[in-house]
């Protein structure tokens, strides 16, 4: 992988319980790993109309360095702030080196 493709950054969030004043727990994302040097694609975006309210849908290729701590239910928040969930497990990308690793997340927000 060459590294002037990887322009972007991105955090790499995991959910956890965070206790609120009242004695109940809410979960929160919360960065594990912080600027990941990445390349970002949007592959596609969709409007839906779900509940009298547009939602905006959009799925992202993103190609990292290989890491091998990331999992299905993580998060990826974009420098922007908006959070994307990771679609099924991150692939090595090409050889079985694992120089690099290929993100599929999908972004629905307003």
């Amino acid at each position: 992988m060459q590294a002037g493709k990887l322009r972007s950054k991105i955090d790499l969030c995991r959910w956890i319980d965070v206790k609120d004043g009242a004695g109940g727990v809410s979960k929160e994302a919360r960065p594990y790993a912080y600027d990941v040097r990445c390349d970002d694609q949007v592959k596609s975006t969709n409007q839906k109309l779900a509940s009298n309210v547009e939602l905006q849908e959009e799925i992202h290729t993103i190609r990292i360095r290989y890491r091998s701590d990331i999992l299905p239910k993580d998060m990826v928040r974009l420098r922007d702030g908006r959070l994307l969930s990771i679609e099924g497990y991150p692939m090595p990308e090409g050889d079985q080196k694992k120089r690099s690793l290929i993100i599929t997340a999908r972004y629905t927000g307003d």
